[in-house]
């Protein structure tokens, strides 16, 4: 029996030590492997077969002795180095169950539920091995690394903490990822601070440099930031860095700089969706830069949609890359495109609110009121920009008790700003409350709000007030800020017509067809201008090529009614008498184109419709002494004498105090007709200038 126990003895002291051998083997072919790794591509596929030799031994040792957790732990870390989370975690299990009280097992299987995204049990593993090992710096470290995928920052920042007061000998590492928790939970000095040990500690760490550069972005030190990138693409060219360098570059407003960053990252990483909508972005900027020319700020919006494209083809359900196309055809003045985009990006997202204003700012431009009234209301915070376009819309469509409110809402937020006052000071100008105008107008030059339309608005209300002087002097302030718009000039001819200086409105909208020599409206306007001078050519002129350009409907019936008058001012009625027919047919109630055209017909010898023009103006204007006097002659050319009688009598009873209408009747008997004055003063309104209205 002895003999027995004894043999057996022998059999597992022999079991033991050749466990213990082929173990032997095994850490001697796990650290030849690990020598190997990462030299090159040949040698790493020669690691990784000397550790499934290696993991083949300690299979081995396990199988001869499996109680024994050191064999486990052994081919649990080859494992590891294998990536083969899952295997390892069977064999650290296996550790903890053969022995509980190693806070290295726990600290293993705790690696493992890490790696397979198990943070829960992972965090239990590390309290384990800390009750155990309390002062074991590495376990205070991965512990905080499980922390931070669980977005525990500042518990995570207290275990880098305690890993560095313990002396972990990876120091970078703590320093490394506790400045990316301080700037996770923003306190960026700390993480700048602890992001340069750790540079200090490695510096040939692109990562530190590249999140250092990170924190420098978030505290808006970009040139800083600029320098990090640089030195973290010195020792890693790679596209993150080189994206994070563009983005550095784009904030300062580097934009041909971040446009080489963002193209050199694109050409190692093609399928980056975000890397393309950043140099979208980029040249969407340069596009919204008002001192390039229109042409090369059309090319960079048009570039910029060639970018957004390429994002939206990788990502096609990113609302944000579909807003963004939708604001470089915006940008491009493509309305009806911007719309589509915009509501593809609310599609994917109905609460995407940039969008939905954008898409509100469209239909506005797209003259589609109620739809952009609907969008602004739709959900969009009712912040400063959205009461200034919804109040903007509302003006436009002349609803202006609502545009006054909203108005009114947007200087509650930001009472500072000029050109909340100008929005409103322009209501109240449309609504007729020119003091109020005034004030508002006044207040936004005052906050700053120097641009032309201000002068021009505050101007316009003067003219309002009548006073005309003030408004010339608005008007000018409104020409020296912005020379180039017509509009401008064209508004103080106006202001200057009306106080008689004909000669200086005339010379204005000389200067405004300089900008613009084919607007219908400019010689429409100068040529009354000239019509006033007695500039009777010259108007005639203007007034025939306003006609070649399509002017407003609503002023061709005063043109032709000017264009007559100054042909029969120039004796040359048998012009005047078919531009007349042109102004009776569009304004067929205005008695003094009638009289007009009579005088013309008579001159011409048409009597007969001269007595029926005539006749029309006295049907309209029983007491005309003019038209009376006038149309006795063509009733005495038709030897009509005794009505022709009745008229000169009728015309002296109603004018007694003009001598002019007073004839010898042997006289008279041989004469055509007497003109009592220049043609154009049968208009019983104060001004000559019909027609010519102020732009807004």
């Amino acid at each position: 029996m002895k003999e027995h126990v004894g043999h057996e003895q022998d059999v597992e002291k022999a079991m033991q030590k050749r466990a213990a051998d082929i173990h032997k083997q095994g850490v001697a072919q796990l650290k030849k492997a690990q020598a190997a790794q990462g030299v090159d591509q040949v040698a790493s596929e020669q690691a990784m077969k000397g550790l499934e030799a290696a993991t083949e031994l300690f299979g081995q040792a396990i199988a001869l002795q499996p109680n024994r957790p050191a064999y486990y732990l052994s081919r649990g870390n080859c494992f590891v180095k294998m990536q083969q989370y899952q295997l390892a975690l069977a064999d650290f299990a296996m550790c903890v169950r053969l022995d509980s009280s190693s806070p290295k097992h726990y600290g293993h299987r705790g690696n493992c539920f890490r790696r397979l995204g198990r943070c829960e049990d992972a965090l239990r593993d590390y309290d384990e091995a800390l009750k155990l090992e309390k002062d074991q710096p590495n376990y205070w470290y991965e512990r905080s690394l499980v922390l931070i995928e669980l977005e525990e920052y500042q518990k995570a920042i207290d275990g880098f903490t305690k890993s560095l007061d313990l002396k972990l000998p990876a120091q970078y590492k703590a320093f490394f990822q506790r400045g990316v928790c301080h700037r996770k939970v923003n306190k960026l000095d700390e993480s700048i601070a602890d992001l340069k040990q750790a540079i200090g500690l490695d510096p040939s760490s692109a990562d530190a440099f590249n999140h250092l550069g990170l924190s420098y972005v978030e505290v808006r030190i970009f040139e800083e930031a600029k320098k990090m990138f640089a030195s973290a693409i010195e020792f890693d060219c790679c596209a993150r860095y080189l994206n994070n360098r563009g983005l550095a570059c784009y904030h300062m407003s580097q934009y041909e700089e971040a446009i080489q960053d963002f193209s050199a990252a694109l050409e190692t990483e093609p399928e980056n969706a975000s890397i393309h909508f950043n140099l979208g972005n980029t040249r969407f900027q340069l596009g919204c830069d008002l001192q390039h020319p229109d042409a090369i700020r059309l090319r960079y919006h048009r570039e910029a949609l060639v970018d957004y494209q390429a994002a939206i083809l990788l990502e096609p359900d990113n609302p944000t890359y579909l807003h963004h196309k939708g604001l470089a055809y915006q940008g491009c003045g493509m309305v009806r495109e911007a719309i589509s985009y915009y509501e593809e990006a609310l599609k994917r997202d109905a609460s995407h609110h940039p969008s939905r204003f954008h898409l509100g700012i469209m239909y506005h431009m797209d003259c589609q009121f109620e739809r952009a009234l609907e969008a602004f209301n739709g959900g969009v915070p009712p912040d400063e920009a959205l009461h200034e376009a919804r109040g903007i819309v509302y003006r436009d469509m002349g609803d202006y008790r609502r545009a006054l409110a909203d108005f009114d809402a947007v200087l509650d937020l930001e009472p500072t700003k000029g050109k909340h006052r100008y929005n409103r000071g322009k209501v109240y100008h449309m609504m007729g409350q020119e003091q109020d105008a005034i004030e508002d107008l006044s207040r936004a030059i005052e906050l700053g709000s120097t641009e032309a339309a201000v002068y021009s608005e505050r101007g316009l209300a003067w003219r309002a007030l009548g006073n005309m002087a003030q408004a010339v002097v608005d008007l000018s302030s409104a020409i020296e800020a912005d020379g180039m718009d017509k509009l401008y000039w064209s508004n103080r001819a106006q202001c200057l017509f009306e106080q008689g200086l004909y000669d200086r409105a005339e010379a204005d909208l000389t200067r405004a067809l300089q900008l613009e020599n084919q607007d219908p409206e400019l010689l429409y306007k100068r040529g009354i201008s000239r019509y006033a001078q007695q500039h009777y050519a010259e108007a005639v002129a203007d007034l025939k090529a306003a006609l070649q350009y399509d002017p407003y409907p609503d002023h061709l019936a005063d043109i032709f009614y000017h264009l007559g008058v100054s042909y029969a001012n120039l004796g040359k009625h048998n012009l005047a008498v078919p531009a007349y027919d042109q102004a009776v047919l569009r304004g067929p109630g205005k008695p003094h184109y009638l009289h007009e055209r009579a005088k013309s017909l008579q001159v011409v010898g048409e009597h007969e419709k001269a007595l029926h023009d005539f006749s029309k103006v006295i049907d309209m204007q029983p007491t005309n002494a003019r038209a009376m006097f006038r149309r006795a002659f063509s009733f005495k050319a038709q030897g009509m004498y005794e009505e022709a009688a009745e008229d000169f009598e009728a015309a002296k009873e109603f004018a007694p105090d003009d001598p002019r209408l007073v004839i010898n009747y042997r006289k008279v008997y041989s004469v055509s007709c007497i003109s009592l004055g220049p043609c154009g003063h049968e208009d019983p309104r104060p001004t000559a200038l019909v027609g010519l209205g102020v732009e807004n």
